[in-house]
């Protein structure tokens, strides 16, 4: 079924390649080592086309994809994947009305992303209606993402039970169904700040066969109900004399089903996740464009739940649940260890800067991370001591490296290990690290 829609769209969209004016294709070799709950090695090669093709002076499509061969010790990784990460046509209209600088309006597979892009970050196949003024904008999207394959993307979907047992199961063809709304307002610039509200809602579309109902009196420990989740987000960036930075809050509230000793019900949520950044230039580094960096997130825990998805046990489940899981494909934030956006804090500074080193400029960072949960709730990495109360998870330091040989070949290098804190389980306290080394070719 699978190889008979990537022939379809295949043929659909190859034309629309070769006729583009704005064709390419990036090749990436990718070589790993790990060692977190087991130790592996894993190697790919992945081919990603992209085009953009102008229709008349107002419009245009653009379309990438992707095809990866990978093979994994572990067995981790699917031998033969491919995926559509977007085929989308823009129109743009400019000064469509008076007062108004630009409407623009995107229909098909695009990306989606939050202002702070930790709770939703992924591709979905939708609408997008953007109004452009001067000096303020307002942005509608709408999405479905259950016809994204289960097994095609950097970041699948897993809010609920439902979800993680399609991903554990990986007979479906398609991942999790989830219908998305969107509305951004940019606010005009205060003192040369900027600043983004937006509103996000995710719709649980599950089949009910795959869900439990609050009438439910059995407890059954693999599945769960219909979870369905609202966000109010708050977000300022700008430059404040030399630091720059970006600050963000953002209130969840939703549905969840709860299970109260003898009987499900739903329960409402109210949690919450913030987080900040600021760089500082350091002109008394000798290091060409060395940049000091500093970055906190706290996402709010339950200390009731009893595991790190859905679990809740209370009358108000206060644990935050983003949409898209964090991996080191969409965020900087580690390289080992990366616990989802719950019950967790992570504290970071990095240094980064372009040294030179002999013929040789490359772009480097050097990053100290700390974890710590807020309570002693769940989280969703494996190893923790369920007994423990310790909040301190681990910390973690991590060094890369990118050099551009030519301007269209490449060289990046990835190393990180990370120390178990008090909160894990003795058996499992020991260093985990990965170490990456990629070659990108872009022709």
């Amino acid at each position: 079924m699978k190889g008979l829609i990537f022939i379809i769209v295949s043929s659909l969209i190859l034309p629309l390649a070769l006729a583009a004016q704005d064709a390419s294709m990036t090749l990436d070799t990718y070589l790993s080592a790990s060692k977190e709950a087991v130790q592996d090695f894993t190697a790919y090669e992945r081919a990603t086309p992209s085009f953009v093709l102008p229709l008349g002076s107002k419009a245009e499509l653009t379309g990438n994809g992707y095809v990866e061969g990978a093979a994994s010790s572990g067995d981790l990784t699917p031998p033969f994947t491919y995926g559509l990460k977007e085929l989308r046509l823009e129109v743009t209209l400019k000064d469509p009305v008076q007062g108004m600088s630009a409407f623009v309006f995107d229909a098909g597979r695009m990306g989606f992303s939050d202002p702070s892009g930790f709770i939703l970050s992924s591709p979905a196949d939708g609408f997008s209606f953007a109004f452009k003024y001067p000096g303020f904008g307002a942005a509608f999207r709408t999405a479905y993402t259950g016809l994204l394959f289960l097994k095609d993307t950097d970041a699948p979907i897993s809010m609920s039970l439902a979800d993680a047992a399609r991903l554990s199961a990986g007979t479906d063809l398609f991942g999790s169904p989830r219908f998305l709304v969107q509305a951004d307002l940019d606010i005009p610039a205060l003192f040369d700040q900027r600043f983004t509200f937006s509103f996000l809602s995710q719709n649980d579309l599950n089949p009910s066969d795959q869900l439990l109902t609050d009438s439910s009196a059995a407890f059954t420990p693999n599945m769960g109900g219909r979870l369905n989740t609202q966000y109010f987000e708050l977000k300022a960036e700008g430059n404040i004399s030399t630091v720059s930075y970006w600050a963000f809050f953002a209130y969840g509230s939703g549905t969840t089903l709860s299970w109260f000793s003898d009987h499900y019900a739903y329960a409402p949520i109210a949690s919450f996740l913030t987080g900040a950044q600021a760089n500082l230039p350091m002109a008394s580094i000798p290091l060409e464009g060395a940049t000091l960096g500093f970055q906190l997130l706290v996402a709010s825990g339950d200390q009731n739940a009893t595991s790190a998805v859905e679990g809740n046990t209370s009358s108000v489940f206060t644990r935050f649940t983003p949409i898209s899981p964090l991996t080191t494909a969409n965020t900087t934030l580690a390289t080992v260890f990366l616990p989802q956006l719950g019950n967790v804090i992570i504290g970071g500074a990095s240094l980064s800067a372009s040294p030179t080193i002999g013929p040789i400029t490359f772009d480097g960072s050097f990053k100290l991370s700390t974890f710590f949960r807020p309570t002693s709730g769940p989280v969703s990495i494996t190893g923790i001591d369920p007994n423990s109360t310790s909040s301190y998870l681990g910390s973690e330091a991590d060094l890369s490296a990118a050099y551009g040989i030519l301007s269209d070949v490449g060289l990046s290098l990835s190393l990180g290990i990370f120390l178990p804190g008090t909160a894990f389980d003795s058996s499992d306290s020991g260093p985990q690290y990965s170490c990456s080394l990629m070659a990108t070719l872009t022709i």
